[in-house]
């Protein structure tokens, strides 16, 4: 669908001027009987390549039993999809870790957990953003 919408807000900063949407299905790796259909603004960019910095060995290592959603999370690679709050409610399921490695938390949802807040770093003076 074409749109010509003036902007889009990501983190109260404007990204870029969205000119298409499209219906996505967003399949389970975990069931297959789960399926979300949702609409999506497509952007020419939506952010920088995430993680900002290395993450460190033993954060890699701190979940062993938990799939993860990203299994390449520590990998600085371009973003392909943020999903918005509307998607949220239906992604996220019961389980939940507070305070991994101390500081992390760890949430289960229908794709495998993530894993949010400040990770160890090889270079404790870099920022490491991650969403």
């Amino acid at each position: 669908q074409m749109l010509h919408l003036c902007s889009s807000l990501i983190n109260n900063t404007v990204s870029a001027q969205v000119k298409e949407s499209c219906f996505v299905e967003l399949r389970s790796p975990i069931d297959p009987l789960i399926s979300i259909t949702t609409n999506m603004m497509v952007l020419p960019k939506l952010t920088g390549n995430l993680p900002t910095c290395h993450i460190s060995a033993l954060t890699r290592q701190a979940f062993p039993d938990l799939t993860l959603a990203d299994k390449r999370f520590f990998v600085n690679e371009p973003v392909d999809v943020i999903l918005g709050g509307d998607v949220y409610p239906q992604i996220m399921l019961d389980g939940i870790r507070k305070n991994v490695l101390g500081s992390l938390l760890a949430q289960e949802t229908v794709f495998g957990w993530i894993v949010t807040g400040r990770a160890n770093t090889i270079k404790p003076t870099n920022t490491c953003v991650s969403y």
